[in-house]
């Protein structure tokens, strides 16, 4: 079934996409297995928003941005799609930004979300005075 069902948007990547936005996120699960999920999202020949999960699995090793850009481009080069890309959006993190911009040379967006909660979070630091 995920062969025939991956065989099907391999078709439709193949036939409709000219450029692609990816997002990409990382988390780790309540028994300590860290997952990569990667998201592709275009515009297809009607104009319709398309979005589909491209993988996730399980990280090996540590999360840095040496094992984040072979991760990254295994998943994008199996799809056919490496040179397609025009944005990678993903949260803030050093290495992430570092993997995307710097080693696979994508145009990166950080999530707004997780740049609000970074912001607010710095904000509020120093409010209340810690304990004696």
């Amino acid at each position: 079934m995920y062969e025939q069902c991956r065989t099907e948007v391999q078709e439709v990547i193949n036939k409709e996409v000219e450029t692609i936005c990816i997002t990409t996120d990382n988390w780790t699960s309540a028994r300590n297995d860290s997952f990569m999920a990667v998201t592709g999202h275009f515009i297809n020949k009607n104009f319709d928003l398309q979005s589909i999960v491209l993988d996730c699995e399980v990280i090996s090793g540590p999360s840095n941005s040496e094992n984040t850009t072979s991760q990254l481009k295994s998943i994008t080069d199996s799809w056919g799609i490496s040179a397609k890309i025009n944005l990678a959006v993903s949260d803030n993190a050093a290495y992430i930004k570092k993997a995307v911009s710097q080693e696979l040379g994508w145009k990166h967006f950080g999530y707004a979300a997780h740049t609000i909660n970074l912001i607010v979070q710095e904000a509020t630091e120093n409010l209340y005075p810690s304990s004696l």
